[in-house]
């Protein structure tokens, strides 16, 4: 190795610099954190994951297909979960009373307890689900179709926890690149490329600020007066600078994307009938007399509340520990 590239890789390792993390001791870093870190951002995280189990193995944590009907159970309620006698075992560790419906017009519903529903664990390559598709066994209630509420919700989690993918994706992966270009090298083209974006607005100001900022950092001007050329300079010093916080950036926007899918969901704009969203199962609840009837059908708020609300959480957490006046 040159002289003049050690020197330009000794000054580029900065204490507290986002960069540092990215170094092949990282993975060492991630049990120091979760120890750190506080435990709405423990809660976050456990949420997330948990999510990302139920879009991932959706077939497994849905009891049914989300897209079967029972005409007989619109709107049904939840039904109570009950452990079964040691004798019962055989047929399965908890059961349920099936339901039936006394008042059509009121969606009134009451429990036939002269006979029981069984509830098998690990059956049929789910995690819990009934002997048969004929009565089935909802327990958080069914839609005004008589789809099972939780099947649609898993399976709407595929669509509701990966929708802002899309948007963080292209606005991360084009703000880094021509921000840090624009930030950088300044003058006509920082000006062309601004005046650019602010036609487009789909670049954020933000990774251009940052850019900037970083263009004069000590490590950057003298890797440029060792002679280093534009583009190592950006590859290695100005981009791994940047990519800390812009992660940062992107995690505190994902809420907004997953509010705008099922704002437009909820308004029929968004995921269409019978694909399940957040969203759109949660355009029942807009008739006053269903949500009165039906308040399960809220559900489905729950979740979109507690991703946004971890989302939110763990973007704070990795602002503050990106914070130059945190300790690391």
């Amino acid at each position: 190795m040159s002289t003049a590239r050690k020197i330009e890789t000794a000054v580029s390792a900065q204490p507290g610099d986002p960069a540092a993390l990215a170094t092949p001791g990282a993975t060492s870093v991630l049990p120091r954190e979760w120890r750190r870190a506080s435990w709405p951002v423990r809660i976050s995280a456990t949420c997330l994951l948990l999510f990302y189990a139920l879009a991932i193995a959706s077939p497994f944590f849905a009891p049914y297909d989300p897209t079967t009907q029972y005409r007989t159970l619109p709107n049904c309620p939840p039904m109570p979960l009950h452990i079964n006698a040691p004798s019962d075992w055989a047929h399965g560790f908890f059961y349920s009373h099936p339901m039936r419906i006394v008042d059509a017009v009121e969606r009134a519903y009451t429990a036939d307890t002269s006979r029981k529903l069984y509830v098998r664990v690990l059956h049929r390559g789910h995690l819990f689900t009934t002997d048969g598709l004929e009565t089935p066994y909802f327990a958080l209630g069914s839609d005004g179709l008589g789809r099972d509420l939780l099947s649609r919700i898993v399976y709407g989690s595929r669509i509701s926890m990966s929708i802002w993918l899309v948007g963080v994706i292209i606005s991360f992966s084009l703000g880094i690149v021509v921000g840090s270009i624009s930030g950088y090298v300044g003058g006509p083209t920082d000006n062309l490329i601004m005046r650019w974006s602010e036609i487009e607005m789909s670049l954020p100001s933000f990774y251009f600020l940052l850019a900037a900022s970083v263009r004069s950092r000590p490590y950057v001007e003298a890797a440029r007066a060792l002679g280093a050329p534009m583009r190592r300079i950006l590859i290695r010093h100005v981009v791994p600078s940047v990519i800390g916080y812009s992660v940062v950036a992107a995690t505190l926007s994902i809420p907004g994307f997953i509010l705008g899918e099922s704002a437009l969901s909820l308004l029929g704009l968004g995921i269409q009938e019978p694909a399940a969203s957040w969203g759109n199962l949660l355009a029942q609840a807009e008739d006053v007399q269903v949500l009165m009837h039906s308040p399960w059908i809220l559900i489905p708020g729950f979740f979109i509340f507690v991703t946004v609300m971890s989302f939110n959480f763990l973007g704070d957490h990795l602002r503050d520990r990106l914070d130059p006046g945190s300790a690391i």
